[in-house]
């Protein structure tokens, strides 16, 4: 869906940056989305279950919240279903993301024990452990603006939508 959105974007002369055709091997992930987050008029963020439990995402999400809050951008989220506003699904949510803390946190202990560090999956748990301190605050933000629906039929008329967000709003 994020190359959907990107081709349409593309196809309405407006400049897009896309991890998989922009960032450069062996580029900080992190920086990569600090970089573009400040070159960006606006974030385009695409919300679906499986995202919103991503570390990545989170740590994406949140970074563009405070880029709206203080360097004046336009965050516009689209989404790919409704599970977002479920209460249910927020706890589900919460709950694997405590599960897969407390997997990393064993596989750490396991490798120290074998006497060596673990640090690419301290930065995961970390990643991890911050998205699951701002869960509510990334759903808060999520339902306090209008998100567009872009699965199926709505793809065209909610694009038009963030075309012209982008360009006028």
């Amino acid at each position: 869906m994020a190359r959907k959105v990107n081709d349409f974007l593309k196809n309405n002369n407006i400049d897009v940056l896309l991890d998989e055709e922009d960032m450069q091997a062996g580029t900080s992930i992190m920086q990569f989305i600090q970089d573009c987050i400040k070159k960006a008029d606006a974030v385009v963020s695409i919300v679906s279950s499986k995202s919103l439990q991503s570390g990545w995402v989170g740590q994406e999400s949140a970074a563009s919240l405070y880029a709206v809050w203080l360097a004046d951008k336009k965050f516009i989220p689209v989404s790919l279903d409704t599970v977002a506003f479920d209460s249910k699904f927020q706890i589900t949510a919460l709950k694997g993301i405590q599960a897969k803390i407390a997997e990393m946190d064993n596989d750490i202990s396991e490798i120290r024990q074998l006497g060596s560090d673990a640090r690419d999956l301290e930065d995961d748990r970390k990643r991890l452990f911050d998205l699951q301190k701002e869960f509510s605050s990334i759903i808060q933000r999520l339902k306090s603006v209008l998100m567009l629906d872009i699965s199926g039929d709505n793809f065209d008329r909610s694009m038009a939508k963030v075309l012209e967000r982008i360009n006028h709003g």
